[in-house]
């Protein structure tokens, strides 16, 4: 496997040129599909989508690097009528094709829609699906040798067990060093994976290959998005929302997103016709992998609801744990803004449709209110779409809440609240140093420290706390919590003091308070010390010791 897959099958108007190979047994299977109805609706409003109906593709793919050749594809997208398939054989013929086959995209179209009651819905829905298929399809970035590692298959079928299985590959995180801070000491993203496969080494973040599950979990707790997880970046689930929500594409309303386990197609409980139309399927690696706000964004994009499916037969219980926490603080957040809490459901009646509460934002001006990507995990993306969602539900013009009201306390917020005490903090400046999003802004001038804070940027993640020298004497204090006035009104000096200046040769000393604090602790010590470390700087203190005769306490 190459080091970086390449794009080779983009159109002159610069689209990314997509083949949908469906297996022709969809045209057989319960409601019967209208497969060519499919391929004339992308002909039509998407002529950079290519549709080829191939016979057993689920079960013995063939020709697949000749047909792609054809197309000039670089993206592939299948539409399956079961979800076992033959991967290894798949993901062959697509390296023989010169394709990443982590960018490939799989629609089990015969659980979510051969089944259902006619079949105009069954290929309306399926549309839909496709088409969301490959808006994530083109919104893949690659992947590259560290993204991978191989497997054989679990699972054979007897033509298979004639001959030597097919190599397989099982996609893993990688870090980008570019992003990551872990030399300035955060190690997030080790404490949250559930099977240490991850640890901090001099400064660098290094993954065990070999204990690592895919959970993905570690993908969305960093920050700075250094861990990269193809095939389920921010960008790619962005874009897959938008088109499962889209009132362009298919006619189905209502609809809500429906987050699953990717373990829930072995799950023997959800039968393919207990699913309702209006549920848009969503499988991710697991749901840990989720943080709050993904299920909170298609709210605003014009979803009617929001499930949550989780398979508790194959989750880490860590992971699971997780999962409610998140649901929780969604449910929470909605009735504090005045929203129904329904509209975030764990483990929701699926043969039921989605709650139809009607939609008060239009695509054109959600799509100029929310970031892009509104998946984000930066911190100030996350900020953003909870106060979008706030000004949604109010009822008048949004204005910050009065009072206690005014900060929301939640254990499970996505974001924090830093308090200073301004009467121990000796404004040293290594919180900031430690901060991993730029919350702790630490600034000094001729004449003065001060430390700012962002609560846009901040995601409690102690890491602050943890440095703090005068933690014990309750100088900072972090807490989960939405903080609405502090969210609108940007950075804000938390304390400040005057800098003292050298005696000698006027460069900056410490901050007032700290020198105090320095003073209280030698109070014991002989006081030309105390006067040598109070007035000189650290380059000046041996020379003016040395002329005031305290040449030996100014050198310990």
């Amino acid at each position: 496997m190459s080091t970086q897959w390449l794009d080779h099958g983009t159109s002159v108007n610069g689209s990314v040129r997509v083949a949908v190979l469906l297996c022709d047994h969809l045209a057989s299977a319960g409601s019967q599909l209208d497969l060519p109805e499919l391929l004339r609706w992308f002909a039509e409003h998407d002529p950079d989508v290519v549709v080829h109906i191939l016979p057993r593709l689920c079960t013995r793919p063939q020709d697949l690097p000749d047909i792609l050749a054809e197309t000039g594809a670089c993206r592939v997208v299948l539409g399956l009528c079961r979800s076992q398939y033959e991967v290894g054989a798949i993901d062959t013929q697509l390296r023989q094709a010169g394709l990443d086959p982590v960018g490939l995209e799989t629609v089990d179209l015969g659980w979510s829609c051969a089944r259902l009651s006619s079949p105009e819905l069954a290929t309306g829905k399926a549309q839909i699906l496709l088409a969301a298929a490959v808006a994530k399809a083109r919104a893949y970035f690659g992947s590259s040798v560290e993204n991978v590692k191989p497997r054989l298959p679990t699972r054979f079928s007897r033509r298979s067990l004639l001959r030597l299985p097919l190599l397989t590959y099982e996609v893993v995180p990688s870090i980008s060093r570019d992003r990551c801070v872990a030399e300035r000491g955060c190690t997030l993203c080790v404490h949250a994976c559930p099977y240490g496969a991850l640890e901090s080494k001099n400064g660098v973040i290094r993954l065990d290959k070999a204990r690592c599950r895919s959970c993905s979990r570690c993908v969305t707790v960093c920050p700075r998005e250094a861990v990269l997880f193809p095939g389920y970046t921010a960008s790619q689930i962005d874009a897959q929302v938008r088109a499962l929500l889209d009132p362009r594409i298919g006619t189905l309303q209502p609809r809500g997103i429906l987050f699953m386990c990717a373990h829930m197609r072995a799950h023997s409980s959800v039968a393919p016709e207990s699913l309702h139309p209006g549920w848009m399927p969503l499988r991710l690696p697991c749901l840990a992998m989720a943080p709050p706000t993904w299920y909170l964004v298609p709210l605003g994009l014009g979803a009617s609801a929001v499930g949550v499916l989780p398979c508790s037969d194959d989750c880490h219980g860590t992971l699971t744990e997780v999962v409610r926490e998140h649901v929780q603080f969604c449910q929470d957040f909605l009735e504090a803004i005045g929203a129904p809490a329904d509209l975030i459901q764990y483990r929701p009646a699926i043969d039921r449709p989605p709650a139809d509460r009607g939609s008060s934002i239009g695509l054109t001006e959600l799509e100029d209110r929310l970031p892009q990507p509104a998946f984000s995990v930066q911190p100030r993306a996350v900020a953003a779409v909870l106060l979008d969602l706030a000004r949604r539900y109010s009822r008048d013009e949004w204005t910050p809440l009065a009072g206690d009201a005014s900060v929301f306390r939640h254990p499970a917020a996505p974001l924090g609240l830093v308090e200073i005490d301004e009467t121990t903090c000796t404004v040293c400046g290594l919180c900031a140093d430690a901060c991993p999003t730029g919350a702790l802004q630490f600034e000094t001038t001729a004449e003065q420290s001060l430390l700012r804070f962002e609560a846009s940027s901040c995601i409690a993640c102690g890491q602050c706390l943890s440095i703090c020298p005068e933690r014990a004497r309750g100088a900072i204090r972090v807490q989960r919590a939405i903080a609405w006035e502090r969210l609108r009104s940007g950075g804000q000096v938390v304390t400040r003091d005057l800098v003292a200046r050298c005696a000698r040769c006027g460069a900056p000393i410490a901050s007032g308070r700290m020198l105090d604090r320095i003073m209280a602790l030698l109070a014991d010590e002989p006081p030309g010390l105390q006067s040598t470390l109070s007035r000189y700087c650290t380059s000046c203190r041996v020379m003016a010791g040395s002329s005031e005769g305290g040449t030996r306490h100014a050198t310990r």
